[in-house]
Parts: C-alpha cells; structure tokens; sequence
C-alpha cells in the first residue's frame, strides 16, 4: 500500500497554555466547520478520568467502509490537508484505494505519529492518531455475511484524524498543556514551521482571555436538568426495528444460543429524529446531566458523534499493560439517600447481574489472553459497584501484558449479530493511538450520532437527523427478557 508520503523531520515542544474558558470548550477555538475532537473527562475521578485532550485541524483523514467481498480489506479514503514535509496542497489531496486497513493506519502513524512515547510525568496523548472504530469494522478481520437489505450508515465503518497540535489539561492539577508539532523539509525548517504555530497558538489562546464564562462543569456540581411539566413530543421520533420484528429477533437468537452457536448475542436498537439544535449543544446537554470519565465529541467526515461513556473498552500504556474494564449491570439512581444505597446493595448482591458480569469477565480474560503475554491476565477487581450521576453500574478489570499475537474473539456472535441487526459506530469505540505502540478506547455507548450537514457549533448550521442506539438487553440461553429502555 503506496501513501505516497514524502521523506520530512518533525520538532514538537509543549508549552503551558493558558485559556479564560472551561477546557472542555477547547473545541471552539477550531472552525465551526472543520474537524475537531475532544475527549473529555467530564467526570474525573483521579483513576480514569485525570485527562482530557482536544484538537482540530488534523494533517490528514483516513476513512474506511465495509465493501462485499472477501474479508482483510476495506474502501478506504485518504484525505491529506498537511503533508508530513509541512506543505500543504493547493487544494486537499484524496486517494481512494481497497486495502488492509490496519496497514493503512500503521502507514499513516508512521509518517505522522511521535517517534516515542510520553514521559511518565506527561500527558499519555500528545498527538497521533483519534478516531473510532465502528463495529463493522470487523469486517476486514473477519469473514461476514452481506445483508442486501442493510441501511447504509452515513458514519464510515472506521475514520482517524492525523494530528500534530494537542491541547491537554490535566485535572489533577488544573494545568492545560500544548503539544505541538512543527514540519519540515529538513531540522532547520521543522524548527521554524515549530515557531510559527506556537505563535499562531498564542494569538489564539489570548483571544479567549476576555471572555466571561460559567464555571467548568468538569470541577464542580453539573446544573439540574430543566424542569419539564410536559411529557416530550416523541411523535418525529422514529424505530429501525418494530417490537414484533425485535421479539422474532430475539427468539432466533435464543435459538442458536440454545444451539451452542454463541455465548450472548446483544441487538442494538436505533432511533432517528430531526435534531433542531446545534449538535455542540447537544453534547454540552448531554455533558451537563450524565458527566462521565470516557465522554467524547468527534466532528468528522460529514458525520458527529456525541458520548458519554463510563466504560473503558481498552488501553494500552508504555509499558505494555492492556486493561479492559467492561460493564454489565445497572441500576438507576435513587430519590433519596436510602433508596439509593438499596438500588445499590440490590445491583451488588443480584444474581442474575453477578453471572452476566462473570461471563463478561471470562470472554475477555480469552480475548485478551490471545494477545497477552501467556500467564498475565489477571482480574484484579471483580464486580464492584460504581456510582455515577445517573446510575449504579456493575464493573470489573481485566488487565494483561502484551505479546507479539492476533486474536478473533466472539466470531460467531458477531456473525449472528450482523444477521440479526444492522450496527455501525454505535457498537464500536473510539479513542486515541499514541507514539511507540500505545493508544485507548473508549466505548461507544450512551451516545448519539449526528448524520448529516450540522457540523458546526456556531449559529449557521444545518439540521441533521439524530440518531440514537441502545442495547434494550443481552440475549442469553435462560428465560425470556425484554427490557425496553
């Protein structure tokens, strides 16, 4: 596979960066119409959430879709607006090619990524690759069924931005960082690209020093929902799948999981409606009543994704330790201190939520050993309550050392799945790839994705559709259950 990269040099320095707004906003100091991204930490909790990143103006964009064939390839779309050599073209220069698309991101993170990791006292992301992977994103790993009848999601199967400039902020300390990165023909000339975007940056960051804004609700109490004497008009709100169609679903699930086909097999369901707001309205609504470690907002490709997520899906730091840390049981938050803390023992001490945690906890300990060191998996906590703005979840951790190996977990359920139901980015996960063979995913749940022409955050904008997924339930071989959310 031929990017055709020119040979280039790189200086990138971090300087402290100084902003009147609250960091997660960061993503206003970008055009309202280009690619940003901010992974947030809208709930910081020391262990999972001392870090959030944002940044925009990427150097290139690699996009990819599921193609009918044969499997290990997809349709990919290499966008590049800053050449690793610094240049820019006159106009973006696109190349569409099918190909491996894990070649692909090796390729673009070799001519844009960090040579080496972060120090130990430094931010883990200071640029590199952001983006997500959806769930038919599998497709290039493994052999799956064409559905003729599938919808064609307007989110590419899989989409990174290659970026240089990185804003940090670290919460332990309340510090804001920049990582930034100059280009060049030659050291001489990446040093001066260097100087030119830090001063750039500092025109930038003073222009926000007169502003008047609210506290960051990332360091204190999130305001309460508005109140709402009316129940909302749900009549533009509109089903991917009927309830009869979804039971028929579930039950030939239940057939093959009967059948000793899969484990679980989880169907997703989507909801669409016109959006009349700005979709970075909506995400700072959504920040504000469910703040959580692992929220995210990615505006790329035509389409923006909005989360917030208490689940990380994976990571992998410097030293090679891979940690997954999935979720299964929930319960709501109670009225009052008392009901609260008997939704909480009741979520603890159930033993249907204790068994689907357990297994959850077995399928990973496999997937993970596939590419672990052998003997390294290990499950240091296992089923512990946490307790976030709006509900009690089930958690446990399952970590690892890493190893030279590949793994397909889970095929048959995703082949199942992918007869069953028709996912994109709502099952997948996003995040960030690092320098020296570190990255971290987060999982796309509790989240909307916004398809359409409303990418930006001012007041032009167009009114895309809003679409949003849930998993109403797992499928398993016990007793009947549907759970409408």
């Amino acid at each position: 596979m031929d990017f055709s990269f020119v040979c280039a040099h790189a200086a990138r320095r971090r300087m402290t960066a100084a902003t009147a707004m609250p960091f997660w906003r960061a993503v206003e100091l970008f055009p309202p119409a280009g690619e940003v991204f901010l992974l947030d930490s809208a709930l910081p909790d020391g262990r999972l959430g001392r870090w959030s990143f944002a940044g925009g103006e990427p150097c290139a964009q690699l996009s990819g879709r599921r193609r009918q064939g044969a499997g290990g390839t997809l349709d990919l779309t290499l966008t590049v607006w800053r050449e690793p050599d610094g240049s820019r073209p006159g106009s973006p220069r696109r190349l569409d090619l099918s190909g491996d698309p894990w070649q692909a991101l090796r390729l673009l993170r070799q001519a844009y990524g960090p040579a080496t990791g972060p120090a130990d006292d430094q931010a883990p992301f200071g640029g590199g690759l952001v983006g997500w992977f959806g769930y038919d994103a599998a497709w290039a790993a493994e052999r799956l069924p064409w559905r003729e009848d599938r919808t064609e999601s307007a989110a590419p199967d899989l989409l990174f931005l290659a970026c240089d400039d990185v804003l940090c902020h670290d919460h332990a300390n309340g510090t804001t960082t920049l990582v930034a990165t100059g280009r060049g023909c030659d050291p001489q000339a990446a040093e001066r690209d260097l100087e030119a975007r830090l001063a750039a940056w500092q025109a930038r960051l003073g222009a926000t020093q007169g502003r008047s804004d609210p506290a960051d609700p990332a360091t204190s109490e999130p305001p309460a929902p508005p109140a709402c004497d009316r129940a909302p008009d749900l009549s533009l709100v509109t089903a991917a799948c009927d309830e009869t169609a979804y039971r028929e679903a579930v039950e030939r699930c239940r057939d093959h999981i009967l059948a000793g086909d899969a484990f679980e097999i989880c169907l997703t369901q989507q909801l669409s409606a016109p959006l009349r707001c700005d979709p970075w309205r909506l995400y700072s609504a959504l920040r504000a009543v469910n703040p959580a470690p692992f929220a995210a907002f990615l505006r790329a490709g035509g389409v923006t994704v909005a989360g917030a997520s208490p689940e990380r899906f994976l990571s992998l730091d410097v030293r090679g330790r891979l940690e997954s840390r999935p979720i299964k049981g929930t319960r709501p938050r109670g009225t009052t201190p008392a009901a609260d803390e008997l939704l909480r023992r009741d979520l603890a001490d159930s033993p249907k939520d204790n068994a689907e945690n357990t297994m959850i906890v077995d399928l990973v300990r496999s997937d993970l050993g596939r590419v672990a060191a052998v003997g390294s998996v290990a499950v240091p906590e296992l089923r512990i309550v946490e307790s976030y703005a709006t509900v009690h979840q089930l958690v446990s951790t399952i970590t690892g050392g890493t190893e030279a190996g590949t793994g397909r977990p889970r095929r048959r359920a995703r082949l199942l799945s992918r007869r069953l139901d028709d996912g994109s980015a709502q099952a997948g996960s996003n995040g960030d790839h690092r320098g020296a063979g570190t990255g971290a995913a987060r999982r796309l749940c509790r989240r909307a994705r916004l398809a359409g022409l409303g990418r930006g955050h001012g007041p032009e904008h167009h009114h895309p559709n809003l679409r949003l997924y849930g998993g109403p339930g797992d499928v398993r071989g016990g007793r009947r259950r549907y759970r409408r959310q």
